[in-house]
């Protein structure tokens, strides 16, 4: 056939075959391509790309019902103030949480994606030429029951063998707004525990160790209200923290309820309050994200008059357990990998010292925070220039400040990842802990430029094996222990919290008991770490919060490093803004290139372009 492939076609074949940014930006169909005497082409006569055509394109609005939908759940999650439908998702501040988000909206809405997809197809209109629309479920929407293995991450909690299990918890405290209907936010309670099955998981031990089962799907939990609206202001946060104290450790693993919930009147001078509190076993960051969306729309269902309709159930977290189980029998091939990380040792200023001194209760928490002005940099601007993920522009701040502190070029930490990888299942929309806990090794060479040292870091953490989930598999499925490593110090990206719709229930801070924990943990737990560095987007910038044990480290010592760490990046921010891209042989998958070879060919490219635009400049000079 000589009819002509659409741009799309074009495109998404190309995406197939080499990495998104090979693919070229503009296409241009010739009859013949014009050839010089000797038969190669004739690079001068090409015809010149009209580069402002393609940067009208670029703001095309949607063209198609799917395009639409999916350009305004684009709109609700990025901070982009305008979405065009060329326009790349990590360019416009996504990343692999919000990938998440937008895969399940777009299955709530009826169209089927998958993260792999939208890592493939960048854009909207790349997206929408590959995503299918179906109105039928196609997974069972009935409730789990029966046994449910452990997996990785759960093993590993209970592995700590804390003094308190049940009250092990993550928790959110909701502004409620004026008026709050009560028996309708009971009634959509009811509808998201029952929606979600892994709200009903039990656990038991047993001589063989833990196991976890569903329990029936019987009464939801009730919520506690408590009218402290004739206290004074003051003393309002103290009653606050003694009930949320409470409920925190009302949980209990083998028994019920892991769900706890209490509403908290306040007065005409300060909105109502609902904590919502959940044990950590059955819940992570982004299941977070998906219940309270899911609050929210239910709640305005039941007050418009309708019964709660949610979107359909992706697969269980039952069925992810048994599909890790599967895996952990191929996992083989990174052994070698993960043992050879077992012969590091961290520095000895990093090494636990009296360990059941490292409690939760004697803790502390340093927080600083990155300007609005530099986070905005950091989600639309750095990764462009290296090809980097927001979590590895961290992670290369992360190292060079510790390698500056420790005096070391190389250093070891444990890495907290999303860890929803399936290519089978479909678990966009699944509640569950699915994080993925995995060592990482990082080495930071000062005799390198800052560039190299992005590339370089950037190289080291994609040669992780499996995104690092197999080395949860092969340590605890596959009972490695000699892969147990005590690492001091844990890092983990929490994505963008920031809600970009008119929500009806507002997150706020709640109060705080405990300057570190916020009550989610036992005072007598022992940490698993020594520095646990959680980063997240919230009010437009970065928040850091450094969480150490004062035994081991001076709060003026965490002061400092955690500055130098804002230092290094935005050091690392001003370096990116301020070059232009560069492409590293880790970037080119489908070839084998050395960086050397790399860049000869780059350089090779550059100078080939250079040459035409003289050639064509001399040849329409008077």
């Amino acid at each position: 056939s000589t009819e002509q492939p659409s741009m799309l076609a074009l495109r998404a074949h190309l995406l197939a075959l080499v990495p998104d940014y090979m693919v070229p930006t503009k296409f241009i169909w010739l009859s013949d391509l014009p050839l010089t005497p000797n038969g190669k082409i004739d690079k001068r006569a090409l015809p010149e790309p009209d580069w402002q055509l393609e940067a009208d394109q670029k703001q095309q609005h949607p063209q198609t019902d799917v395009e639409q939908t999916l350009a305004d759940i684009w709109s609700t999650l990025l901070p982009a103030e305008t979405i065009g439908v060329h326009d790349n998702f990590f360019e416009l501040g996504g990343d692999s949480i919000l990938a998440m988000q937008i895969v399940s909206r777009a299955q709530q809405a009826g169209i089927s994606l998958s993260p792999q997809r939208l890592f493939q197809y960048q854009t909207i209109a790349e997206l929408a030429s590959v995503a299918e629309t179906s109105s039928e479920p196609a997974i069972v929407q009935s409730p789990a029951k029966g046994e449910v293995h452990l997996t990785p991450i759960q093993h590993w909690f209970f592995e700590q063998q804390l003094a308190q299990p049940s009250h092990f918890n993550q928790s959110v405290f909701l502004a409620l707004p004026d008026g709050v209907n009560r028996e309708a936010l009971q009634q959509v309670i009811a509808h998201l525990y029952h929606h979600h099955d892994a709200l009903r998981l039990r656990f038991s031990q047993t001589a063989a160790g833990w196991q976890q089962h569903y329990a029936p799907a019987s009464c939801a939990p009730s919520t506690h209200w408590f009218d402290f609206s004739e206290l004074a202001l003051s003393k309002q946060d103290a009653a606050i923290a003694k009930e949320a104290k409470h409920l925190h450790s009302s949980l209990d693993l083998q028994q019920g309820p892991l769900v706890a919930i209490a509403g908290f009147k306040l007065g005409e001078h300060r909105p109502s309050q609902l904590l919502i509190v959940i044990h950590h076993l059955v819940v992570d960051g982004l299941s977070w994200r998906i219940l309270l969306a899911d609050l929210h729309t239910a709640y305005r269902q039941v007050t418009a008059g309708k019964q709660p309709q949610l979107s359909p159930k992706t697969h269980t977290y039952q069925q992810w357990a048994s599909e890790l189980s599967q895996r952990a029998e191929h996992a083989l091939d990174d052994y070698g990998y993960w043992l050879g990380l077992t012969q590091m040792q961290p520095p000895d200023c990093l090494m636990p010292d009296g360990k059941q001194q490292n409690t939760v209760g004697n803790s502390r928490l340093h927080t600083a925070q990155l300007s609005a002005n530099a986070t905005r940099a950091l989600l639309t601007q750095v990764s462009a220039v290296y090809n980097t993920q927001i979590t590895e522009t961290l992670l290369v701040a992360l190292s060079q400040t510790l390698t500056d502190w420790l005096q070391t070029q190389t250093v070891i930490v444990a890495l907290e990842s999303y860890g929803r990888l399936s290519e089978k299942l479909d678990i966009s929309r699944t509640v569950g802990w699915f994080t993925a806990l995995y060592p990482a090794q990082l080495t930071f060479d000062n005799a390198l430029s800052l560039g190299e040292n992005i590339q370089a870091i950037k190289a080291q953490l994609r040669e992780i094996p499996s995104q690092g989930l197999s080395y949860g598999l092969l340590r605890y499925l596959g009972q490695r222990s000699e892969l147990e490593l005590d690492l001091p110090m844990s890092f983990n990206y929490l994505g963008q919290l920031d809600g970009t719709e008119e929500d009806i229930f507002r997150r706020i801070p709640g109060p705080r008991s405990n300057q570190a924990n916020e009550l989610n943990q036992a005072d007598e737990n022992v940490r698993s770490h020594l520095i646990d560095l959680n980063c997240w987007i919230e009010d437009s910038q970065l928040q850091l919060h450094w969480t150490y044990s004062p035994h081991h480290h001076s709060s003026e010592q965490i002061a400092i490093v955690a500055q130098q760490f804002i230092n290094n990046l935005e050091a690392l921010i001003q370096h990116c803004c301020e070059h232009e891209a560069s492409y590293a042989s880790t970037d080119f998958d489908l070839v084998q290139l050395n960086q050397s070879a790399l860049e000869s060919v780059l350089a090779q490219v550059s100078f080939d372009s250079d040459l035409a635009e003289q050639n064509a400049a001399q040849e329409v000079s008077p």
